[in-house]
């Protein structure tokens, strides 16, 4: 009985082993599963690393466009300038790598606008003059209906969203025909206050009456400037017609708070004011352009005014100059200059003194420019809220008090986005009175609403690398009408992907 005792109390032989085994394996499963958590691990910080190189390579792509901005427009033209510029602007490289995964590059990438074309793109920055500046309005048309009728052109507006986006800009509490004052947001869960002064961002927009996501984003969701995937099945707001792609981007493609052009010439010089007041200093100042005749008028004109009678004429070179007299008249604009007179009074007999801009078509093919670029009427070193006549979408340039369907037709089909030795004078905006699409009492009256080139950009940058790996996106608004660029705008973008397949954003192969 003693020995059945003790052979069953002894240990079963192999327990031992399937013990060792048991934590053999449990060990190996902790070891596998540690080293799966480091690999996971590693590449978690591998793409963390290049999500920040890629947001890093954004930045290398904003001080590049800093760097092109700076200079004059002459020498920025000879760069390819910025409209479209794939040598400057598409694929650049910033990390380099012995294969495709390792080398970062980035581009600048904009929509191209065209009648047969609305899902084209182009490599470069949007003009922020082409598009209508929501907060010069007021200050650039004393009248209502003429207010409301430049925010007609947007695809999608209303009377009533047209007229209630000018009350929250204006500073009276009264509301238009059609529009909404405190009477109105007041009667809102939650209730707030209209503004009754500028934007501060265009999606404060949605605050105003009448405006909706929809209509101010437009069908492009991920912002890639066309309509693609899913996009493509959006609901349109109800009595927008979207079938030349006009719609795509919504009112974020037709609308600013940034347009702006620098009062200065195409060489980076500041021009001449024939409304200075000191006649002696801007005489001096318009004999150093070789042009003693010109010198002379404006002098006399700002002594004397405008000349109507039929008096002997007398050659602007020959009148002396008196800086004794005081200037009493000014001019409205530069185009003030062409074919006008003023007068001199020599032995007691009136003579007019004829202008050397004669409004000769074939002579004003050459003076004009040169006054362009040389003269102005403003000391304000940058002029804000014109809309470029080069790049403005139709519907913007027949909102323009004064020019008529037909005209705004002839200006696209004749127009280049930048300015081309193809037509001298089209880096301004009386290229359109050269050419003979309006004539000069017309020019005049839409002359401080257009200009041909502004000096705000929109960019929009992908930072990328070429196979696989995160890419950044960016979008910034730049300001050159300083001697210095400026960034007003940063906004980070890439939670929207990166937009763009790597054959479109460019790259230099395997």
């Amino acid at each position: 009985m003693s020995t059945a005792l003790a052979g069953g109390s002894s240990p079963r032989p192999g327990v031992a082993l399937v013990v060792v085994l048991v934590v053999v394996a449990l060990l190996s499963y902790a070891a596998y599963a540690y080293t799966e958590m480091m690999y996971a691990e590693q590449l978690a910080a591998d793409a963390h690393g290049q999500a920040l190189q890629a947001r890093v390579v954004c930045d290398s792509a904003v001080e590049k466009l800093m760097l092109l901005l700076s200079l004059d427009s002459l020498s920025l033209r000879d760069r390819g300038g910025v409209y479209d510029n794939p040598a400057e602007l598409q694929g650049i490289p910033v990390v380099d790598g012995a294969v495709a995964a390792e080398r970062a590059r980035f581009t600048v990438i904009a929509p191209l606008y065209e009648p047969d074309a609305p899902t084209a793109l182009r490599y470069g920055l949007e003009d922020e003059s082409a598009k209508l500046n929501l907060n010069a309005l007021l200050s650039q048309h004393e009248d209502e209906t003429e207010q409301r009728t430049r925010l007609m052109g947007v695809p999608g507006m209303s009377e009533t969203t047209a007229d209630s986006i000018l009350d929250w800009l204006d500073e009276d509490a009264e509301p238009r025909e059609f529009g909404a004052e405190a009477d109105y947001y007041s009667g809102l869960a939650p209730a707030y206050a209209p503004k009754n002064g500028s934007f501060d961002t265009l999606e404060e927009l949605l605050l105003v009456q009448g405006v909706t996501p929809q209509l101010l984003f437009g069908l492009d969701a991920n912002r890639n400037g066309i309509v693609d995937g899913a996009e493509a099945d959006a609901l349109l707001p109800e009595g927008v017609d979207n079938a030349d792609g006009s719609f795509d981007r919504g009112w974020l493609g037709y609308l600013t708070l940034y347009s702006g052009e620098a009062n200065r010439s195409a060489d980076g010089s500041p021009k001449i004011n024939i409304n200075g007041d000191d006649l002696e200093t801007l005489y001096s100042e318009l004999q150093a352009l070789a042009q003693p005749d010109l010198a002379n008028f404006v002098v006399l004109y700002r002594q004397s005014g405008p000349y109507t009678g039929s008096g002997s004429a007398l050659p602007a070179s020959a009148a002396s100059m008196d800086f004794t007299k005081e200037a009493r008249y000014t001019f409205s604009t530069v185009l003030d200059l062409i074919g006008s007179k003023t007068s001199i009074t020599l032995a007691g007999t009136t003579r007019s003194v004829n202008s050397p801009l004669a409004n000769d078509a074939v002579q004003l093919g050459t003076t004009l420019p040169l006054a362009m670029d040389r003269l102005t009427t403003s000391a304000d070193e940058v002029v804000r809220g014109r809309l470029n006549l080069n790049q403005a979408a139709r519907q913007l340039l027949i909102s323009i008090p004064g020019l008529t369907e037909e005209q705004v037709d002839q200006i696209i089909a004749m127009r280049y986005p930048e300015p081309s030795e193809e037509m001298p004078g089209s880096e301004y905006s009386t290229w359109i009175f050269t050419q003979g699409i309006v004539t000069l009492d017309e020019m005049k009256t839409i002359f401080p609403l257009v200009s041909a080139q502004g000096a705000v950009y929109r960019a929009q940058i992908v930072g990328y690398y070429e196979q696989s790996g995160p890419a950044a996106r960016v979008e910034v608004v730049l300001d050159a009408t300083g001697t210095t660029p400026r960034r007003l705008l940063w906004r980070e973008i890439s939670h929207l992907g990166r937009g763009f397949p790597t054959a479109v954003l460019g790259a230099s192969g395997p």
